[in-house]
């Protein structure tokens, strides 16, 4: 008797369904993250259905890492070093600021010139040239934003894979 209870209180578990869930714990955040200023990029040519910039500045300042300077609170929207006056970007808070060109190339690509420079110090850290086209123009910005944020923390960025991710 006491078998058959047995036996038969094994095949009930045995029936239950048992769900398991992934469990993300975030011991660790950044309490002041670094000061960042994307400036709105030149464009030279034809309107383009991407605005680089902007997707460059959503990109950093979803990692946690960056404080995004809002473009409302910019004094100027230089897009060349001798344009940039660094007192001001210090003036305004930030630690790093990103300027950049886009213009239309032959064959129909365009060529965005992206660099970053430290305002404190009032020195380029980093600056490259990157062509794409108007249809892979998403593709381009997540690339400058993973090169920036890889020179700024030295941790390579993740923002040009395909990853899910929820924002509380």
């Amino acid at each position: 008797m006491i078998k058959q209870i047995l036996s038969g209180f094994a095949v009930f578990l045995l029936t239950l369904n048992v769900h398991a869930g992934l469990v993300v714990e975030v011991t660790q955040g950044i309490d002041a993250p670094t000061p960042v200023a994307v400036v709105p990029f030149e464009w030279a040519g034809n309107a383009v259905t991407e605005d680089v910039a902007q997707i460059v500045s959503d990109d950093l300042g979803r990692s946690g890492f960056f404080k995004m300077m809002s473009r409302d609170n910019m004094l100027g929207t230089p897009s060349k070093r001798d344009q940039v006056f660094f007192r001001d970007w210090r003036i305004s808070g930030n630690d790093y600021m990103v300027i950049g060109r886009m213009e239309p190339t032959d064959g129909g690509q365009i060529k965005a010139t992206i660099e970053l420079y430290d305002v404190i110090k009032e020195k380029q850290i980093w600056s490259e040239s990157v062509n794409g086209n108007a249809n892979n123009l998403r593709d381009v910005a997540h690339y400058i934003s993973d090169r920036i944020f890889e020179e700024l923390t030295g941790l390579k960025g993740a923002f040009s894979t395909r990853i899910v991710y929820v924002t509380a």
